[in-house]
């Protein structure tokens, strides 16, 4: 990588770091906030992946389906969750059937499209609202460990590609540094603010780093089948937000199941302090 190009992504990552780092900071609507902010710009670029021109009414619709989503998440109330999905698949239904009546088309592939990017991005997205600061931290950590040391060691070593059909750059090198350095970090992480033993949060950097992995190689699968090279260019030297956050989104998930299933484990008393409700009850 040339060195303007290698400094351009570092310098870039550093500033990218301090919007969720003023979010975990201060919480409440500010956490809302940058949560929005996030996932309007990465749910954008998910459907330009399918829509290159054209559909504004359903693109706007998902910003708008998404950003209520993760509102009924801050009020902490399940069912309104479950109201706006179900707003979603009403506005992908009736998209599909007004199209189908005046046009005589089945552009069913536009409704998946729509409702799974609600999937994909918001409610995905709605997990951190949830969490306390060193949660976020230590999810924003493992992915960020792995990307990282995956990238380096394999721009650096990786010879021998893992699925090069679907990602030709991603080595097994690369693949290796990624586990060790979400397995030693997360390790980091639990012995200082947790309360398990350190296999604990071992076998949890591992995990993450599974799901990081496989959220990689699944948006590259996603961009490779689209002929897209990027998702976006608005991060110099890294491409598009959805690019970025492709490990994390994959991540988030498999955190949130790991806590609900073996949460004394996972959690302990050091990462007590919980964020207050975002919107008030």
């Amino acid at each position: 990588m040339p060195a303007n190009t290698h400094q351009q992504r570092i310098i870039t990552g550093l500033l990218a770091l301090t919007v969720p780092a003023a979010g975990i900071f201060f919480g409440g609507p500010v956490l809302l906030a940058v949560l929005l902010l996030f996932c309007g710009l990465t749910l954008w670029e998910f459907y330009g992946l399918f829509w290159t021109q054209g559909h504004l009414r359903l693109r706007t619709a998902g910003l708008v389906c998404g950003g209520l989503l993760l509102w009924a998440a801050a009020l902490r109330d399940p069912t309104w969750i479950i109201l706006v999905l179900l707003l979603g698949f009403w506005t992908g239904g009736l998209a599909f059937l007004f199209r189908f009546r005046t046009r005589g088309e089945i552009p069913a592939r536009d409704a998946m499209v729509f409702l799974f990017g609600l999937v994909y991005l918001p409610l995905t997205l709605h997990f951190p609202l949830l969490w306390n600061p060193m949660e976020i931290v230590l999810v924003l950590v493992a992915a960020m460990a792995g990307d990282t040391a995956a990238y380096y060691a394999g721009s650096l070593w990786g010879k021998k590609k893992i699925w090069p059909s679907v990602s030709p750059k991603k080595s097994w090198v690369g693949s290796i540094a990624g586990m060790a350095a979400t397995v030693a970090l997360t390790m980091l992480l639990g012995g200082a603010f947790g309360q398990a033993p350190l296999w604990a949060f071992a076998l949890l950097g591992g995990v993450l780093n599974v799901a990081g992995q496989l959220g990689d190689f699944f948006e590259s699968a996603l961009k490779r089948g689209l002929g897209v090279k990027d998702s976006g260019t608005i991060l110099p030297g890294h491409g598009g937000m959805l690019d970025r956050a492709d490990s994390l989104l994959f991540i988030i998930p498999v955190y949130a199941l790991a806590r609900e299933c073996a949460p004394l484990v996972i959690l302990g008393n050091g990462f007590a302090p919980v964020l207050a409700p975002v919107v008030g009850s």
